[in-house]
């Protein structure tokens, strides 16, 4: 199977500049605001990003209702997800950052698959969810230094901006690649 040429790669671009501006701004409220955040604060920070992901889904997938729904949706997910991180973490450390990573991405494979109506089989989206979470975590794991490993003259924005859009762009890009023969989604 050949990947079609740029199919899908102007909304994986937009959406990880999306999710890239917002990511940001959250590293920007955290180090200015919430410099000893409490789990509240990850949860809810975690409930916004999810929600914009679930926008850039329903969007993509090109109607009103599946926005609605995606920002719902990907909302109680992101909820989930980062609730689950405060216990994995006491559990598995810094691991934590990157499994909860996987999981945003396989979940929201399988999201995309129903409010896209894509042909996809459960097993197919989750192919796609488990290549976006790879291709994806190793751009998170190589941009995670902007937390473990902070500036001790305080975060450069440009550069979190530039290594969010770069932990975003292979997850979308593995959701909205398409093959030459795949029947358009609606």
């Amino acid at each position: 199977m050949k990947i079609s040429t740029l199919t899908g790669v102007i909304p994986s671009l937009l959406g990880a500049l999306f999710l890239a501006i917002l990511s940001t701004f959250g590293d920007w409220i955290w180090e200015h605001f919430i410099p000893n955040g409490k789990m509240i604060h990850g949860v809810v920070h975690g409930a916004v990003i999810f929600a914009a992901i679930g926008l850039v889904l329903g969007w993509t997938a090109g109607n009103r209702s599946a926005v609605v729904r995606g920002i719902s949706l990907q909302s109680l997910i992101g909820i989930g997800i980062s609730a689950s991180f405060y216990p994995l973490y006491r559990l598995v450390g810094g691991v934590s950052l990157f499994l909860t990573w996987a999981a945003l991405w396989l979940l929201t494979g399988l999201l995309y698959r129903h409010l896209a109506g894509a042909p996809w089989s459960r097993f197919e989206a989750l192919a796609r969810g488990g290549a976006a979470a790879l291709l994806s975590g190793l751009a998170f794991w190589s941009i995670s230094g902007i937390w473990t490993d902070p500036s001790p003259t305080g975060p450069n924005y440009l550069f979190h901006l530039l290594s969010w859009f770069w932990a975003f762009l292979p997850g979308f890009g593995a959701l909205y690649c398409r093959f030459e023969n795949e029947p358009h989604l609606r």
